[in-house]
């Protein structure tokens, strides 16, 4: 493996402690010696790499690790099934790789974390998706679409959190990119692990603040690389490994199928909003229906005639339609409209009516009172008319999200 804590001192696996040390202090004067270029980051990475090799226990877990990795690439699978003490080791092992990266200070750069969120934002698109369609899915069954998209984009936003809070908690300290790209999370004044609760804080942070225009940034110019979740929650990122090639092979493979996943959710999203379009252009050919009814009732007013039912009922015969089961004139010039729920949309049910309402100074139809009648169109809702100051037929039960703008 390249880069390893070996290469950096120079040293082969089976090297002793004392040459160990030797070979530590020889690498220290010589970075100490060049040009000051990148002097810093050099160093870290020497003390990080001594601090592992020279002690026994944190040496035996890098070696494993280094086996490891020497297996996945001769076909052997890195996720073979260890016995469940060998496992724990290998957790421990990896959280004093962390422990001690913190105290030699070689904190995790822009771009391996850059490459991490990468990794982390394409694994998440399929459960999130997955989340998503559910309960935009579950919501628009239910007729009410817009609390759906509502609720995928919080279920998708859940899903985050609990991935990074859970994660970064565990003994790792790092999610699964970041874990692939040599990562971890710790505490910024002890290099201990964090809670759960301060994973899900940090995770809310980054997304608030926009994680890759804003919040990452500001490592860039902080001392210990800490992006602004960083400093909120109190953490830093540290490298407590060099390795992680493969994490470039599985960002190609992640990127297809989480633009797969994407794609999914958009359609989520999307295709409510759609279904929601395609109905009010149902509910609005009987309201166009309806012209005919409002015209007898205007006709009749206008003459003096009683604007009762059943006298304006006598000069209107209504003709169903696909769409429409009927259309009736009511008392005051009231005419409701009630569509054919399983033409449009079955979900819609027994919310199938849309009221019109006469209205002259704002007011029903009153036998000898004149001016220009404006109807009042309601469905569950009215806003729009009651901000227009006319009086509207409340019984109206079509769902607003179905109602066209001025019948909500």
């Amino acid at each position: 493996m390249a880069n390893t804590h070996y290469d950096l001192l120079g040293v082969a696996s089976s090297a002793s402690p004392e040459l160990i040390q030797s070979a530590y202090e020889l690498e220290m004067r010589k970075i100490a010696e060049a040009s000051p270029g990148d002097r810093e980051s050099a160093m870290a990475a020497v003390r990080r790499a001594y601090a592992i090799l020279s002690d026994t226990s944190l040496r035996e877990s890098y070696d494993a690790e280094l086996a490891q990795a020497r297996r996945a690439r001769t076909g052997a699978s890195i996720y073979s099934a260890p016995a469940s003490s060998s496992g724990s080791a290998a957790s421990e092992g990896v959280a004093a790789m962390a422990t001690a990266a913190f105290e030699a200070g070689d904190y995790g750069g822009f771009w391996a974390r850059v490459g991490a969120a990468v990794v982390d934002g394409m694994i998440l698109y399929i459960p999130c998706g997955v989340v998503g369609v559910a309960l935009a899915a579950g919501f628009s069954a239910a007729g009410n679409p817009n609390a759906g998209a509502i609720a995928a984009i919080l279920g998708y936003v859940g899903t985050i959190l609990l991935y990074h809070g859970f994660l970064n908690s565990r003994t790792r300290r790092a999610t699964w990119g970041r874990s692939l790209l040599g990562l971890a999370v710790v505490d910024a004044s002890s290099g201990e692990k964090i809670g759960f609760g301060r994973g899900i804080w940090r995770a809310l942070v980054s997304i608030l603040t926009g994680w890759p225009l804003f919040t990452a940034l500001i490592q860039l110019i902080t001392a210990r690389r800490q992006s602004l979740s960083d400093l909120l929650a109190g953490t830093v990122v540290v490298r407590r490994s060099t390795s992680g090639g493969a994490a470039i092979v599985l960002v190609v493979v992640l990127v297809v199928f989480g633009g797969i996943a994407l794609i999914g959710i958009l359609a989520a999203i999307a295709l409510p909003a759609y279904q929601d379009y395609t109905v009010r252009a149902k509910i609005t050919q009987g309201l166009l229906q309806a012209d005919a009814a409002k015209a007898i009732v205007a006709e009749n007013f206008a003459a003096g005639h009683d604007p009762s039912a059943a006298a304006l009922s006598r000069d209107y015969q209504f003709v169903p339609s696909k769409y429409v089961s009927s259309i009736e004139i009511g008392d005051g010039g009231v005419i409701a409209i009630t569509y054919n729920a399983q033409a449009i949309l079955p979900a819609i049910g027994k919310d199938n009516i849309l009221t019109l309402q006469a209205n002259i100074n704002g007011h029903p139809l009153i036998r000898g009172v004149q001016g220009q009648i404006i109807w009042a169109c309601a469905s569950q809702s009215y806003t729009y008319a009651a901000s227009q100051r006319l009086t509207v037929a409340p019984w109206a039960t079509l769902r607003p999200a179905f109602a066209p703008a001025n019948c909500r």
